[in-house]
């Protein structure tokens, strides 16, 4: 389970679609559950420790080690 979680504490997975900081994105990996999507083999982020990775809709990447109340799911979010 991963140890970055929504503000209102339940849990994130890859392929949510999420709001962070007013940018619009996906989650694409969650370290500390080994779990990567299929553009982003867990593999190839092993080294990066903890927490997730957000693809952003204009591709840019950003990793979060810990829970931060700017990541919020999309409210139209069906994954």
């Amino acid at each position: 389970m991963s140890l970055v979680k929504y503000a209102d504490g339940s849990n994130i997975g890859v392929g949510h679609r999420v709001i962070y900081n007013d940018q619009v994105g996906t989650i694409v990996v969650a370290m500390d559950d080994g779990e990567g999507s299929p553009d982003f083999p867990i593999e190839n982020y092993r080294s990066y420790g903890g927490g997730i990775l957000i693809r952003f809709d204009n591709g840019a990447l950003l990793q979060l080690a810990e829970s931060d109340t700017r990541l919020v799911r999309d409210k139209i979010d069906t994954a």
